[in-house]
This record gives C-alpha cells, structure tokens and sequence, in this order.
C-alpha cells in the first residue's frame, strides 16, 4: 500500500500513527506525480479534488491517477463526508 500527500507534515502523522510496514508513505503532487510506482489495482483518492483549484486541475488530478492503474483498475474519489464538519 502506498500513501501520498502534498502536505509534508500529513506524511509525517501518517507514519507517527501507522508505521511503514507492508506500505510506504510519501510526498508527492496529484498534479505532477513523480513516486507513484503503479500500476495499481485500487486507488483511494480522499478529499483532493475539492483541495484543487479549478476544473481542470481536477480533470489533470484524475488523468494522473487513472494513469496508474491497472486494466480494470478503481479509481474511490472521497469527496464530502461528515468528518469535514466536524
């Protein structure tokens, strides 16, 4: 399993609270990825595209990571959920 973000002390949390194990967590942009090493089966995209400025870095966004997967691949786009509110 590998986990990316932009924010570099999101990376941090991230192997704080969960170590690296059977995964790895690094720092990477959606927009011009340069440590994805897919292609992947799954791919769980968690509150990103609403982060983006506009459409079109959105649609880059999802160019990137649908250019990960395998044939058949999952792209999960996680966008709005309660946690933001709370």
């Amino acid at each position: 399993v590998d986990g990316f973000d932009y924010a570099e002390n999101m990376i941090d949390r991230a192997k704080d609270n969960h170590g690296e194990v059977n995964n790895k967590f690094f720092h990477d942009n959606v927009l011009e990825p340069k440590h994805l090493n897919g292609p992947y089966d799954a791919i769980v995209c968690v509150r990103v595209l609403i982060n983006l400025r506009d459409f079109e870095e959105q649609k880059q966004a999802i160019d990137n990571l649908v250019g990960v997967l395998k044939p058949n691949g999952r792209l999960l786009l996680l966008e709005g959920y309660i946690d933001g509110f709370e």
